[in-house]
C-alpha cells in the first residue's frame, strides 16, 4: 500500500475520533465526512476551533437556517480550516440568497453548492455561475424529470464551474447516461448513471472513454470479491478515471486500503459499512495519486432528513470534497489553450 494512502487512512481515523467525541449525536456518515475535509488537506481536526466556530455560526444565522441542518459539520469544518471563518459565513450566506432567488430548493445540497463557491474564492462572481446552473438544471428537468432533483445542486453547480459551453454539458450527460443504460455495462440504476454522468461530465475527455474506464475499475473490484456498490458511492470512481494505474492495481490498491482503514480504532465496529468504507478509501486514495488537471482532486464542500437522505447527503459531501480545487485552474488553462489553437 502507498505509505501516503496509509498516512491518510490513520489522519482519517484520527479525525473521526475528534469529530465524534465534538459531535457525538450527529450522524456518523456525516462525521466521517467532516473528518475527511480535514484529511484530505492533511490537517487533523481541532475540537477548539470547531468549538469557536460552532459559535460564531450560531450567532450569525437563525436556529431553523439551512447552514445549521444537515450540511452544518461540513459547513464547521471549512470554517476550521478557514483563516477567516466569520467572512466564510457572511459569503456564505450571501451566495446561499442569490441561489435561493435563482429559485433552487433551500436545503442542504444548495448549501454545498455554495459552500463550493466560496471556497474556491468566487462568491463575488457568482452570478454568472448561479445562472449557468440554472440554465443547466432546467435543461436536465427538462431531459430526465423523474432523475432530476435538489440532490442534483451541488454536481450542477460543479458543471457551471467547469466553464464548458452548456450545450456541451447536456450533449455529454445525455450521451454518457444512455451510453450506461442501453448498452450492459454497469446494471444500475437511472440515478446512479445520472449521478456517474455529472462528476465525468466535469472533466475534459471523450465521456464514453471516461465511462468504459469507470466500468473496468468496477470490474476489477469484483473479479476481487469486493462490490464497490450501486448506488451514490458509485460516482466516487469518477474521481480515478484520469489515473495511469490499471484498473486492477487500482482496484487493489483501495481494496488493501480499507481492509486497513477498517483495522483502525473507530472503523472496526461496523458502523461504517465495507461500501462506505471503500468510498472514502477512494476519495484519499484519488487525493493521493490526482494529477489535478482534468478532473478535480483536492479538497473542496434537517432533522426531517431520513437516515437514507442523511447517507445520500454523506456521500454527495464526499464526492464534492474530493473533486473541487485542482481541475479549476486546469479547466481554465485548457481552455486557453483551446482558444489559442482555434485563434
Amino acid at each position: 500500500m502507498n505509505e501516503l494512502v496509509r498516512e491518510r487512512c490513520e489522519l482519517l481515523a484520527t479525525n473521526r475520533a475528534v469529530m465524534r467525541k465534538k459531535f457525538a449525536f450527529e450522524d456518523n456518515l456525516l462525521c466521517v465526512t467532516g473528518s475527511l475535509i480535514f484529511t484530505l488537506e492533511g490537517k487533523e481536526a481541532d475540537a477548539e476551533k470547531l468549538a469557536g466556530c460552532k459559535k460564531i455560526l450560531a450567532k450569525q444565522t437563525g436556529l431553523f437556517s439551512k447552514l445549521r441542518s444537515m450540511a452544518e459539520l461540513v459547513v464547521l469544518s471549512k470554517m476550521a480550516l478557514s483563516d477567516d471563518p466569520e467572512k466564510l459565513i457572511e459569503d456564505l450566506k450571501t451566495v446561499c440568497e442569490k441561489v435561493r432567488k435563482a429559485k433552487f430548493k433551500e436545503d442542504p445540497y444548495m448549501v454545498l453548492a455554495c459552500l463550493l463557491i466560496c471556497d474556491l474564492g468566487l462568491q463575488d462572481d457568482c452570478d454568472e455561475i448561479i445562472s449557468r446552473a440554472a440554465e443547466i438544471m432546467g435543461r436536465m428537468d427538462k431531459e430526465h424529470p423523474f432523475l432530476t432533483s435538489s440532490e442534483d445542486t451541488t454536481s450542477v453547480m460543479l458543471l457551471a464551474l467547469s466553464y464548458k459551453n452548456v450545450d456541451t454539458i447536456i450533449s455529454e450527460l445525455e450521451e454518457g447516461y444512455r451510453y450506461l443504460k442501453e448498452t450492459p455495462k454497469l446494471s444500475v440504476s437511472g440515478n446512479a448513471a445520472q449521478n456517474l454522468c455529472e462528476v465525468l461530465v466535469v472533466s475534459y475527455g471523450d465521456i464514453k472513454t471516461k465511462c468504459d474506464k469507470v466500468v473496468k475499475i468496477r470490474k476489477a473490484f469484483k473479479n476481487l470479491k469486493s462490490d464497490f456498490g450501486s448506488a451514490e458511492e458509485l460516482a466516487t470512481i469518477a474521481a480515478l478515471v484520469d489515473e495511469d494505474m490499471s484498473p486492477e492495481a487500482l482496484a487493489a490498491e483501495i481494496i488493501e486500503a480499507s481492509d486497513f482503514l477498517k483495522s483502525q480504532k473507530g472503523f472496526e465496529d461496523g458502523s461504517i459499512n465495507a461500501g462506505q468504507r471503500t468510498m472514502y478509501v477512494t476519495l484519499l486514495a484519488a487525493g493521493v495519486y490526482g494529477k489535478g488537471s482534468n478532473m478535480m482532486s483536492g479538497p473542496a464542500i434537517s432533522n426531517s432528513f431520513s437516515v437514507i437522505n442523511a447517507k445520500r447527503i454523506a456521500s454527495t459531501i464526499s464526492i464534492v470534497t474530493n473533486l473541487v480545487s485542482g481541475v479549476i485552474s486546469g479547466l481554465i488553462e485548457d481552455s486557453g489553450k483551446k482558444e489559442q489553437e482555434e485563434k
